[in-house]
């Protein structure tokens, strides 16, 4: 079985059918998601800090 390769339109979530605007909000939130990762990550931080430690 075979199935064409497409070319990514740069947003994964149009491509998997949502509609623009939700496709954009969600690569937006995604985003926002991977850099708030890198931040707690690149600031060795972990479940105990509390907000206040920021």
């Amino acid at each position: 079985m075979t199935e064409d390769i497409l070319d990514s339109s740069g947003n994964i979530f149009i491509d998997l059918g949502f509609p623009p605007d939700e496709g954009a909000v969600l690569q937006k939130r995604a985003e926002l998601m991977t850099d708030i990762r890198k931040f707690i990550k690149s600031k060795d931080l972990f479940k105990g800090y509390t907000r206040k430690d920021l």
